[in-house]
């Protein structure tokens, strides 16, 4: 067997298994780290043109890539990023000027079973949210006034950390899984309630692992919605208080299903994989194209855009 073959059959497994850990919330690492390595593709170039053996070939390669993540990790305190377990340990790694800007708020927090963050809000006409929480249940069912956002964390599944910065007219919060209590073998001791105000125009980033999301957010105004699951449970109620509202869902084996007002005019595109789709109220355009017979003429339209693999999707009007 060949040294090429041999050598990007290791690679793509390696990748893949990358992928699939990262989605489940077992390794914590920064894909920027992955890119910041390409001249390891120099090297591995310049071992495959050496007159060696295959079989030496392949073991040079292998030692060259598991160096390469050593030196990484050896120096990701000096900007690098890590690659690593998720382990119980908290770092925080601020920049002194930038931590004393007053248009920044950088909280620390001392966990128990249960935690509670907030963000104070400021009257600002946009928000958005960075939402990185790894696995578990998560939840937007109410809103309030009282603050910004709340993000109140029941179990013993993860340690959240949560910063703020205010940008002009626009505030942003970046909410994150920083830590995984090993001794908790069930993703649903991991369970987050998400209350939000109801004020400003939402841009929603949402990156998690094996999760069941139950988000309902008929009642803000929206403009875009990101999500990116692994394994999970989607569910997602829109609402129609902006004029035109985006939402991106990339999945892997996930039961989605989105609810959608029924004044609003909707179109969607879905890239799927061995999945099925129900969607109620949609006339196929084209290959992986639907909307609804009042797109053009409604107020308000919400453009979905759905790629998934061995999935099960389906999209209703209330």
């Amino acid at each position: 067997m060949s040294y090429k073959k041999i050598f990007w059959g290791v690679i793509l497994i390696l990748i893949g298994s990358l992928f699939i850990l990262k989605n489940l919330g077992l390794i914590y690492f920064d894909w920027g780290m992955i890119l910041s390595m390409w001249p390891l593709l120099l090297i591995l170039w310049g071992i495959s043109i050496l007159p060696f053996k295959s079989g030496i070939k392949l073991i040079l390669s292998l030692a060259s890539i598991v160096i390469a993540f050593l030196i990484v990790n050896t120096f990701e305190d000096r900007g690098y990023g890590g690659f690593h377990p998720w382990d119980n340990g908290m770092k925080f790694h601020f920049d002194e000027e930038d931590y004393n800007r007053e248009d920044k708020d950088y909280n620390t927090y001392q966990w128990d079973q249960d935690q509670k963050l907030t963000a104070d809000y400021k009257g600002k006409k946009y928000a958005s949210l960075d939402f990185d929480a790894g696995a578990g249940k998560f939840i937007i069912t109410e809103s309030s006034e009282d603050y910004l956002a709340t993000f109140i964390r029941e179990g013993k599944g993860g340690k959240y950390s949560m910063t703020t910065q205010t940008e002009g007219n626009r505030q942003k919060i970046d909410f994150k899984l920083k830590t995984k209590d090993w001794s908790s073998t069930n993703d649903a001791d991991n369970k987050v309630n998400l209350i939000i105000h109801p004020k400003p125009l939402w841009d929603f980033d949402f990156d998690v692992g094996a999760a069941k999301i139950d988000f309902d957010l008929s009642g803000f105004r929206t403009k875009t919605i990101d999500i990116d699951g692994g394994a999970s449970s989607i569910n997602l109620k829109l609402g129609e208080r902006h004029n035109k509202t985006h939402v991106e869902v990339d999945a892997g084996a996930s039961e989605v299903n989105i609810k959608i007002p029924e004044g609003s005019g909707c179109r969607i595109k879905t890239s799927t994989f061995l999945s099925g789709k129900s969607l109620s109220g949609f006339t196929e355009k084209d290959d992986g194209n639907y909307v609804t017979e009042d797109y053009k003429e409604a107020d308000t339209k919400i453009e979905i855009k759905i790629q998934a693999a061995i999935s099960d999707i389906n999209i209703s009007r209330y």
